[in-house]
């Protein structure tokens, strides 16, 4: 079974990369690329927690990222929520926006984000 955690790794790797060369041109899409990767570990490591101890039983569809949310911030865990929430929000703006202010600002929120996600559902 694939352990969703991994995309963290890969984000944390985009994100060194984009810092070893900012003049480079794909800087901001390693940055980008690196907020999107670290929602998705958050979001399937949450949505397996979610599966396996609190009854979540996925629809295989968009819904599932705001049920996913809820089921987590119904069973108390509001902190995690929330930032499931942030990290959504986020990873939107890198995945669709033109223009990101702060895309290295959040790309490094979204990294320690989705690690304290992971950690408290682990």
């Amino acid at each position: 079974m694939f352990q969703w955690a991994q995309f963290l790794e890969v984000a944390r790797g985009l994100s060194v990369a984009a810092g070893r060369k900012p003049e480079h041109r794909l800087t901001e899409a390693a940055l980008r690329s690196a907020a999107s990767r670290a929602y998705y570990a958050a979001y399937c490591h949450a949505r397996g927690y979610a599966e396996a101890n609190l009854g979540f039983t996925r629809s295989r569809g968009v819904d599932d990222h705001a049920d996913v949310r809820d089921c987590i911030r119904r069973s108390g865990l509001v902190a995690e929520a929330s930032s499931l929430d942030d990290l959504r929000k986020w990873r939107n703006m890198c995945d669709y926006d033109d223009i990101v202010a702060n895309c290295e600002l959040l790309a490094r929120a979204s990294l320690t984000r989705a690690e304290q996600v992971i950690k408290a559902l682990s």
